[in-house]
């Protein structure tokens, strides 16, 4: 096989596991629930990424492309954020805190 043929397979490849699949990330509170409409920001080493909205099951899609996503802050008003790794098995769950109110 010539060698842009390999190319063009792992190009392939590559965009189908970068692009494809349901849901990756879970947003929830400590009891376990969903949170709806929770904002994840995929930072990278350099800059931060667009962020994206948890659904109603309180999931979202995060694409890995490159640069490298490195970590994700998670904010939702009244939870305390979270700044996690995104290198670790998927899908992930995060979980939030509820802010304290005095």
């Amino acid at each position: 096989m010539e060698l842009s043929g390999i190319l063009s397979i792992i190009g392939f490849a590559f965009l189908g596991v970068s692009c494809g699949g349901g849901p990756n990330v879970q947003v929830v509170d400590t009891s376990g629930n969903p949170i709806q409409e929770a904002t994840i920001v995929p930072m990278t080493r350099s800059y931060n990424k667009p962020a994206s909205q948890t659904d109603t099951r309180g999931e979202a899609r995060i694409y890995q492309d490159f640069p490298k996503i490195e970590w994700l802050t998670v904010t939702k008003r009244g939870y305390h954020s979270a700044h996690v790794s995104f290198d670790q098995p998927k899908p992930m769950t995060v979980t939030l805190r509820p802010a304290t109110t005095e």
